[in-house]
């Protein structure tokens, strides 16, 4: 009668195999900088008239890293 107890299907290291803990593997680390595209910049005047500068870049106004943008988010 000891035996019937014992699981007939073992697996590596002596354990019985439905005691073996199993599960999704760890998701991969994360990068240490998140990047994503999250929307669409535009730039108006009053209503839909463009002005002159809204087709410029930020290279394009001597913009450097390390300047301060004022940007509203609506």
């Amino acid at each position: 009668m000891a035996g019937v107890a014992e699981p007939q299907n073992r697996q590596g290291g002596g354990r019985p195999h439905h005691l073996q803990a199993r599960g999704p593997p760890p998701p991969p680390p994360r990068p240490l900088i998140d990047r994503e595209k999250v929307g669409i910049t535009h730039s108006h005047g009053m209503g839909n008239v463009r002005r002159q500068d809204d087709q410029k870049a930020l290279a394009d106004l001597s913009f450097q890293i390390g300047d301060y943008l004022d940007v509203a988010i609506l």
